[in-house]
């Protein structure tokens, strides 16, 4: 549909810090930054995002490292996304991965998911099933916006002859 009205191509990078609050069994802050690619479209636009984040747990004194991706389609639609996770107790280790679902409205991002671990959850104290919800403050956002381009009609092979001499 884009392509009959001539509109124009519109690509938004965004990126910036992002803090949020992380609840399961236990409550955990979170800090990181976030990269959002956003192609608008007509219809369906689409949104991709990475994140590098960590959390802490200052009850139990569990630190987390948390490398994620996220993708939107539509306006109004649900994320869906993966991390891969560390979770530490300064003596264990554990790595993971999580898959996540999500609504995303504005800079505020819900997201709820399952920490599969490597190591038993009971070594240390952190979140298997929880809820996130975190704030992205953009610093940074570039717009690129690109026509189309009309294509020239072809007028044979005949015709492309003549106009060679």
């Amino acid at each position: 549909m884009d392509e009959i009205f001539n509109i124009k191509k519109v690509n938004i990078t965004k990126s910036g810090p992002y803090v949020g609050l992380q609840k399961g069994k236990f409550t955990v802050l979170e800090i990181g930054g976030e990269k959002q690619w956003k192609r608008v479209t007509w219809k369906k636009p689409k949104t991709h995002a990475l994140r590098l984040g960590a959390n802490y747990n200052f009850k139990y004194n569990v630190l987390g490292y948390d490398i994620g991706y996220w993708f939107k389609l539509g306006r109004l639609n649900l994320t869906y996304g993966a991390n891969l996770v560390c979770r530490t107790d300064f003596t264990t280790y554990s790595f993971g991965f999580s898959p996540t679902v999500g609504y995303k409205l504005q800079q505020f991002h819900l997201q709820t998911g399952y920490n599969f671990l490597s190591n038993p959850i009971n070594t240390f104290e952190t979140n298997s099933l929880f809820i996130s919800l975190r704030y992205v403050l953009i610093n940074e956002r570039k717009w690129n916006i690109s026509k189309n381009k009309k294509k020239k009609e072809d007028k044979g092979f005949f015709d492309r002859l003549k106009n060679r001499k």
